[in-house]
């Protein structure tokens, strides 16, 4: 887990107010809390920076997500289609993440492939009015 944390402090180091963030949630239901926990601590960082963060969530895991929208200005919309779990997309960076029994992550720093990920969430989040 702190290397998920690392990962994901690194995706956001050199941010500004205003720049977007955009994830695909956690789709571990059977480790929910934990997820939470875990993001319990990262929220705030990105809220602390000014960041706009959009996330898209499956429907079913709504609650999980109505806390922290309140406290740390995170939009959310769901969704009953498939989404790719455990995605984040900043600037030219993807980070990908996978929880279990030894969370494992993936920093990606592509314009590229940043670009085509963010669209695909752009489409989805539009979709999901």
């Amino acid at each position: 887990l702190k290397g998920i944390m690392t990962m994901l402090l690194e995706l956001i180091k050199d941010a500004k107010g205003g720049d977007e963030y955009c994830f695909f949630s956690a789709d571990v239901e059977s480790m929910n809390k934990e997820i939470q926990d875990f993001f319990r601590k990262y929220d705030p960082i990105r809220k602390e920076k000014g960041l706009r963060t959009k996330g898209l969530a499956p429907l079913r895991l709504k609650e999980y997500f109505e806390g922290r929208t309140k406290r740390h200005s995170i939009k959310m919309r769901y969704t009953v289609q498939p989404l790719p779990p455990n995605m984040s997309i900043f600037r030219n960076k993807i980070a990908l993440f996978s929880w279990g029994d030894k969370p494992i992550g993936y920093l990606i720093h592509s314009e590229q492939l940043a670009n085509k990920h963010r669209n695909f969430f752009n489409l989805i989040w539009e979709r999901c009015r």
